[in-house]
Order: C-alpha cells, then structure tokens, then sequence
C-alpha cells in the first residue's frame, strides 16, 4: 500500500488562513489459489490441464460430488484488485471580531477495478463412474472480464460559524 499527502497552511494575515491538503492511495491485492507439495505431492498445472492454460489468469475447478455423501473441490485461481483514492480539501477560515467563519471543499474519488479469474473452466463429477470415466457430468467454460466496483466520485462543500 502507498499512501501520500501533500499539505500546506497559509496565513494571510491576522484575520484569513488557509489549510491545503492532497491526498493518494494505492493499494493491490491479489489471492493467488496454488496446488502445494503436501506429503511430496508433485502439483499439476490444472489450468493447462483442463485447456485453459495459455490464459492470462485462469481459473481451474475440479469438483467431486456423491449424493448422500458429501463433496469436495480443487481449484487454482488468481483474482485481483486495486484500490486507488484522491483526496483534496481546502479550508479558508475569516475571522471577524468575536466570530470565525470557515468555508471549504472536499473532493474525494474512489476506483476499485476488480480483475477476476477469467475464464473460468468448471468440471464437476456428480457419481462415482463419472470419475472412473473421466466424463464431467456438467463441463463448462465461462470468460470474465475486469469489472469496475466501488467507483465514486464525491464533491462536498461546507461552510460553519464558531463564536469565540
């Protein structure tokens, strides 16, 4: 994660001042699903394996399932998402007399693109001969692409008066 702000404050005289603040993040995640070495397995590319493996960021899923017994999965994925924000406030204060009068304005964007795995290759066995045979009872190929979550743009002003 980056974080940076950039900040000035200005008195113009006894009677004006003004405070400046800008403001960046940036952050990154990613939640990489990988087939580990548990017991001295040797892991396979599933991705290649089930024939989406020249993609950029696949997702491969193999599931098991028997009524009455209860099922499991293997899947490698690697989804993302980056966070950008910007912030920028700017706060004149005026004091006049026993009062003090303060303006201002906020300006905030938020972008959250979340990458997803795409494309998605599913194989689900739903009996005991569907495995023996290597036929997925429901095969399934779906493509995804990068969508745009949690984007905002705000813009807020504000004025308030404080009696000393």
């Amino acid at each position: 994660m980056e974080s940076y702000t950039l900040g000035a404050d200005s008195q113009f005289s006894t009677q004006f001042n003004d405070t400046f603040r800008l403001g960046y993040t940036a952050s990154k995640t990613s939640v990489p699903v990988t087939l580990d070495t548990y017991g001295g397995a040797i892991p396979i590319n599933m991705a290649q394996a089930v024939g989406v493996g020249s993609s950029a960021n696949p997702e491969a899923l193999a599931e098991l399932y028997f009524p009455g017994v209860g099922s499991t999965y293997l899947a490698t994925q690697d989804s993302q998402n980056r966070g950008r924000q910007w912030n920028l406030t700017d706060t004149f204060k005026w004091e006049i007399g026993r009062h003090l009068l303060s303006f201002g304005v906020d300006y905030r964007r938020i972008a959250s693109p979340l990458t997803p795995a795409s494309p998605q290759a599913l194989g689900i066995f739903e009996s005991p001969q569907a495995v023996l045979s290597n036929m997925t009872t429901l095969p399934s190929e779906m493509g995804w692409m990068s969508v745009s979550i949690g984007s905002a743009v705000r813009t807020s002003t504000f004025e308030r008066e404080e009696l000393a």
